[in-house]
């Protein structure tokens, strides 16, 4: 029994994120997780398991998903806990820039993430340079923000936005790569494969995380309003399924190198409409 309670006394302060130390241990757990995962994906690029292309989407998805799961070892109740999360995306997201700007050698980093295969050696670090300073960029820089403001918000669009931009996108580009037949009428780079793809895996990742965060009490479902009246701000598995049908609609057009920016700008504002 002593053995139970001091156990439950352990957990009970890992999740006071009134005490600094705590708050600062949690962060740097999830910065490793981070690091590490990373350092998995360009050893398996490096050894060949994976290719570039493949290995570019699995960053794409895993650091983005991997740090919104984070955010539940963190208390939605700690208001300067949002700081410390949005800490571990703008460190991976700083060392990617200085990889970008070559202070940081680090080749295999630039395989994993970057397109350029000019045999020109001087072309092609101007446009690995140009890769990681755009996509990667925008990439981080929007899972900052809504890390920033919209982290414990009484809704879950930022979640949502963040899931969409992470699972959907990522898993598009790696099934419509490998099975992607069907071309879609007004973007010939796209499929319907991909497409569906996108709608489903991301509907299934944001409906699974919805549920874990709903369970652990974050975000406020039910609100009464100035007069009084119950309105109700549920996310239903129809209104996730609506806004990732219109995610996906957005991110079928040919959008360059801002479509990191681009898609989750509009899937936010869709999803704002759906979940007021």
């Amino acid at each position: 029994m002593d053995v139970i309670n001091n156990n439950k006394e352990l957990l009970d302060l890992f999740f006071d994120d009134s005490i600094f130390l705590i708050k600062f241990i949690k962060t740097i757990i999830l910065l490793l997780f981070a690091l590490g995962t990373m350092e998995i994906i360009k050893y398996i690029t490096k050894i060949g398991i994976v290719s570039n292309e493949i290995s570019r989407k699995l960053v794409h998805i895993c650091i983005g998903s991997g740090h919104l799961i984070g955010w539940v070892i963190f208390s939605p109740n700690c208001d300067d806990c949002r700081y410390y999360s949005a800490l571990i995306p703008s460190l991976v997201l700083i060392k990617l820039l200085l990889i970008g700007l070559g202070i940081i050698k680090d080749e295999a980093t630039i395989k994993m993430i970057c397109r350029a295969k000019n045999k020109n050696e001087k072309e092609n670090l101007a446009l690995i340079r140009s890769q990681i300073l755009e996509g990667p960029l925008f990439y981080g820089i929007v899972i900052i923000y809504l890390t920033l403001y919209q982290y414990a918000s009484v809704t879950s669009k930022g979640l949502v936005t963040c899931l969409i931009l992470c699972t959907g996108d990522g898993f598009a580009g790696l099934i419509g790569k490998e099975i992607g037949k069907t071309k879609l009428p007004h973007n010939k780079n796209k499929s319907l494969e991909g497409t569906v793809a996108y709608i489903s895996i991301s509907f299934l990742t944001t409906s699974l995380y919805i549920f874990i965060f709903k369970s652990l009490g974050w975000f406020q479902f039910d609100v009464v309003d100035n007069d009084g009246a119950l309105f109700v701000r549920s996310l239903s598995f129809f209104r996730i399924f609506i806004i990732c049908i219109f995610s996906s609609l957005v991110e079928s057009f040919n959008l360059g190198k801002w479509d990191n920016i681009i898609v989750p700008f509009f899937t936010f504002c869709f999803a704002s409409f759906l979940i007021p």
